[in-house]
């Protein structure tokens, strides 16, 4: 009995020592594979692939590049477009003119080139007469007729001697000279004013030489049919140095030049979206200017002369309505009384009015509804009287304001409109103006609201109707799309600004420079911007769909080298635009991630960009994307190979341990059968080890 005992405990040291060996094997390989994840942490792909040789390039040829478009301010005195299609108007003068050679005059702020241009011209050995520079606009007139007197004398007809002099002589009040910035210039009194002299003598030498002093040849050879004007290379333009050389190196004329801003851009000179795809309105339009822009992306959907200076009347009622509304607070609790000092403000020649009298009491709400529905001029010099004290005063805080919303080619004078030419905005400047009144909900709601009735202290159940007809369910022009809008009318123009709304789509129109007045000279009603306005914003609400290219909280998945992470645009802000209707389900997105990256990352950093395009246009290029959350140090095949060895040593573990209780049950088994073993005598221990020996009738399959 004591033999088996000892045999049975030899039997399971050795089956303990086996498992013990097993436990070892196990703890072996999981500090293997935390041997590698220590390893890839301090040397992990991103520093093999960054250390990585670069391939070597193919060597190519450079192509020529393409110079850069000066900065220029559009708006700019230098940069106005003068011609028949952007006239002056019959009372434009410079706001300074100097007296230089030959007696002419032209404006001041050209006068130092001017002079420095012709001494340098008498330096290279040239004689010069300065024959023409500033005009006003009863000279222009007296040129004009002279000349089709001439022609109708040779027999023209006077419709074939308008033609005729069109091409040599600006019509009265679109002249270069009456802006005061152009100069005709000829090596003498006697010499001819045509096309053959150009090219050389003092023509090529100002040809060559012109753009040094910030002019350019105004109606330069070939540009007939863009300038209207034949060849005139005595005829120099000042439009400041930068933009003069691009334009003399690139054999620009003014109107090329400014198209590249212009034609079919946006803001800060993109493309607009209808341009960028091809996209053509077909609307004829009277108006000078048109702007319809997309208020969620901020794009140009469609432009005209978007960037040129045009005339707001009346819609400066929403930078007076702004003004004043921030000035108050609230609306209801400011009670304003109608000073006789203010209404003796109002112009002579007024016709628009809210029938407001001196000592009337109004709540400042009430005063702006008069303002915005009734147009009243009267209501805006109370308002700029009740704020600031003064029309000047408070002209000063619209225009601190407008620079405030990036506003760089308005200028305002007074708060009601009625100005001439000293009061000038720009379309894109009347969008964000009229975007930081959309802004404030109880000044969008005024301007949206088709009738108001109010009572005060002098007058009972006043009733005011809406100008903008777009909004009145009753009027031919009616468009349920637009939800607040202004209108304006000045002898130099009238205009129209709406915002709109149509299944998700929110845009902004402004129309301006449409002819005011009928064939008689009367002052048209309703005013005919709104009908302008209304085809380009039922035009944008069929043409363009809003379409989200990320939604804020989204994340996408992408693959930082074997690793899967999630990122979001900068910002995490959601991106929506303007797309045409017809490409909206043909949108996809690239995304280039940057090579060499280390993990692991902090959420926030930069890993690549995404590129949309719809229809194979791109229209979101390189916006930068980051991780939302830190990367981990391994990629993920690393974690699954862990895994995998950790489930297999757990599966051996188990089928180990199931094999032992088997052999238990077994054991057990087989003593229960056999006999119980004879009792032998005890003897004395021996002095040498015990030689093991296998009892013959024990199973084999006993042994480890």
């Amino acid at each position: 009995m004591n033999a088996r005992k000892t045999k049975t405990g030899r039997r399971g040291l050795r089956r303990a020592s086996s498992a013990g060996g097993l436990v070892r094997l196990v703890l072996a390989l999981v500090g293997v594979a935390a041997v590698v994840a220590a390893v890839y942490q301090l040397a992990g792909p991103g520093r093999d692939r960054a250390a990585a040789p670069a391939p070597t390039a193919i060597p190519t040829a450079t192509p020529e590049p393409t110079p850069a478009l000066p900065t220029v301010d559009l708006n700019s005195w230098e940069m106005r477009l003068v011609d028949i299609d952007h006239p002056l108007g019959e009372n434009f003068a410079p706001p300074e003119l100097t007296l230089i050679a030959d007696n002419e005059r032209v404006d001041s702020r050209i006068a130092p080139a001017i002079e420095q241009l012709l001494d340098d011209a008498h330096s290279a050995g040239f004689t010069t007469y300065f024959c023409s520079g500033y005009r006003d606009y009863a000279t222009q007139y007296s040129i004009y007729w002279r000349h089709i007197d001439q022609y109708t004398g040779q027999g023209m007809t006077e419709e074939e001697a308008h033609a005729k002099t069109l091409l040599a002589v600006q019509y009265p009040g679109c002249s270069e000279h009456q802006s005061g910035l152009s100069a005709d210039i000829l090596e003498s009194r006697d010499q001819n004013m045509v096309p053959e002299i150009g090219g050389s003598g003092l023509m090529l030498w100002l040809e060559q030489h012109c753009a040094d002093y910030g002019f350019v040849i105004r109606y330069p050879e070939g540009k007939t049919d863009i300038t209207s004007i034949e060849y005139e290379p005595w005829h120099l333009r000042y439009v400041g140095q930068e933009a003069a050389r691009y334009m003399m190196d690139n054999d620009l004329c003014l109107e090329e030049f400014l198209a590249l801003y212009q034609d079919g851009a946006g803001a800060d000179g993109q493309q607009t979206v209808a341009a960028r795809f091809g996209l053509d309105p077909g609307i004829e339009t009277s108006a000078q200017t048109v702007l319809v822009v997309d208020r969620d992306s901020g794009e140009a959907l469609y432009e005209k002369n978007a960037a040129q200076r045009l005339y707001p009347a009346s819609t400066t009622k929403l930078m007076t309505a702004l003004c004043a509304a921030e000035a108050c607070g609230d609306l209801d609790d400011t009670v304003v009384t109608v000073r006789q000092e203010a209404l003796a403000w109002l112009p002579d020649d007024t016709n628009s009015l809210a029938g407001l009298k001196a000592g009337e009491e109004l709540t400042m709400r009430q005063l702006l509804y008069c303002m915005m529905l009734a147009s009243g001029n009267d209501a805006a010099l109370v308002a700029a009287d009740y704020v600031d004290g003064s029309v000047e005063a408070f002209a000063q805080r619209m225009n601190q304001r407008a620079a405030e919303l990036g506003c760089t080619g308005t200028c305002f004078v007074n708060p009601h409109g009625l100005a001439g030419e000293e009061q000038y905005s720009t379309a894109w400047d009347l969008v964000r103006i009229m975007e930081a009144y959309m802004a404030v909900p109880e000044l969008a709601e005024i301007a949206g609201t088709e009738k108001y009735t109010f009572s005060t202290n002098m007058r009972q159940d006043v009733s005011l109707t809406n100008s903008d007809l777009l909004l009145s369910p009753d009027s031919e022009l009616y468009e349920p799309s637009v939800v607040a809008g202004k209108t304006g009318t000045v002898a130099l123009g009238s205009c129209f600004v709406s915002a709109q709304e149509k299944d998700g789509l929110r845009t902004v129109c402004v129309v301006a420079g449409v002819p005011p007045k009928d064939q008689f000279g009367y002052f048209i009603s309703p005013n005919p911007a709104l009908a302008e306005g209304r085809k380009f914003i039922t035009w944008a609400n069929g043409a363009f769909v809003p379409v989200t290219l990320y939604e804020q909280g989204d994340e996408i998945p992408v693959m930082v080298g074997d690793t899967k992470q999630y990122v979001e645009p900068e910002g995490g802000a959601s991106i929506t635009l303007a797309l045409p209707a017809a490409l909206a389900e043909q949108v996809t997105r690239d995304i280039a991630l940057d090579p060499g990256l280390h993990m692991p990352l902090a959420p926030g950093t930069a890993v690549g960009t995404a590129t949309w395009s719809c229809g194979g246009t791109p229209i979101r290029e390189q916006v930068p994307l980051v991780l939302t959350e830190e990367t981990s140090s391994m990629p993920m095949w690393i974690w699954a190979a862990l895994w995998a060895v950790l489930a297999v040593l757990v599966v051996i573990s188990l089928f180990i341990h199931r094999a032992r209780k088997q052999r238990l049950r077994r054991r057990r088994r087989w003593e229960a059968i056999q006999p119980a073993p004879a009792r032998t005598p005890a003897r004395a221990p021996s002095r040498r080890a015990p030689v093991p020996t296998r009892d013959d009738d024990e199973p084999e399959d006993w042994e480890w």
